[in-house]
């Protein structure tokens, strides 16, 4: 199987250009041949994952200083973005890889979170795609997807709705939301709880 590897910081991004008023920063689409993996882990923030129709995954980039959306060009990324986060990205035609890891040269630097520069990721894909998040610093949703789904969440809440294969989620320091899941659930959240919304 051919195997494109792309190694990048945001710098180097095959970026979607957006309008002001749109609420993201950037996007990139990958074609998939369905039943999909998608991996992320991400040491930022929030993970979306949700339903939507075609063979996409379409990627949104939200990236966020002291609560505020950035509308950043390329000159920009360089000069800030590109200093805090490094991004790996791993596609082929059934699965995409993401990992978003902090360069430990700031690691640890403005640990108040209104501070940071934060990277919240929205993903559409389609509803045959099983899931492997972990995320160190927000929350989980996943959506309207049909397969398994696995995922983490070591400092935020997860979010699980209209989902029919098997799930299993981890919440450390957070809730656990279900809503109309049809599968089998194994969660455990130890500093928090697990709430069916469906009830």
């Amino acid at each position: 199987m051919k195997r494109s590897v792309l190694t990048f910081t945001f710098i180097l991004f095959s970026i979607i250009a957006i309008s002001q008023d749109s609420d993201y920063s950037y996007a990139k689409s990958y074609e998939i041949v369905p039943p999909a993996t998608i991996t992320i882990s991400s040491e930022s923030r929030n993970i979306d994952v949700i339903a939507n129709e075609g063979n996409t995954i379409q990627v949104f980039y939200s990236i966020r200083k002291d609560g505020g959306l950035l509308k950043l060009n390329k000159e920009q990324i360089k000069k800030g973005i590109d200093n805090l986060w490094n991004t790996t990205i791993v596609y082929t035609k059934s699965t995409l890889k993401m990992v978003v890891t902090e360069k430990k040269a700031v690691a640890g630097v403005n640990k108040n979170p209104e501070e940071n520069i934060a990277i919240d990721l929205k993903i559409l894909a389609p509803e045959q795609t099983s899931t492997r998040l972990d995320s160190s610093d927000g929350d989980i949703l996943i959506r309207g997807l049909v397969l398994d789904q696995t995922c983490k969440a070591n400092d935020g809440d997860i979010t699980l709705i209209d989902l029919k294969g098997k799930v299993t989620a981890i919440a450390l320091d957070g809730d656990i939301f279900l809503e109309n899941v049809t599968g089998e659930v194994n969660s455990r959240t130890p500093d928090g709880r697990v709430i069916n919304l469906s009830n």
